[in-house]
């Protein structure tokens, strides 16, 4: 899929709409625009804005997928708490974690050879 293929948005938004037996009138109120916008996103005249995108991705429980777009969730308990010590720590916290781990890195870098 082209990302700005605006017919293409549009054609997915329209299936997604009359398969949850929404009219253009009923899914513009849900996500807060005009039922005239809408029609026009849905014909391809116009590509959505990225929040209203994602408002009509939410309110139609479109599958990224289905654009073509491939999400991984990486949530991952470590790196979240990770990142919570890196960004609550002071300066002398902070270089003690990086030499911690560029020593770590070094070391596993002598076990991969």
């Amino acid at each position: 899929m082209i990302l700005d293929d605006k017919k293409f948005i549009g054609k997915i938004i329209r299936q997604y709409r009359q398969k949850h037996k929404l009219t253009l009138a009923q899914l513009a109120e849900n996500v807060d625009m005009s039922e005239k916008h809408l029609g026009q996103i849905e014909r391809g005249a116009f590509s959505p804005t990225i929040s209203t995108f994602f408002k009509l991705v939410k309110v139609l429980k479109i599958n990224l997928a289905d654009f073509g777009l491939r999400y991984e969730d990486e949530s991952n308990k470590t790196r979240e708490s990770l990142i919570k010590l890196i960004y609550s720590a002071n300066n002398e916290e902070l270089n003690f974690y990086y030499r911690l781990i560029e020593t770590a890195n070094s070391y596993s870098s002598k076990i991969k050879k």
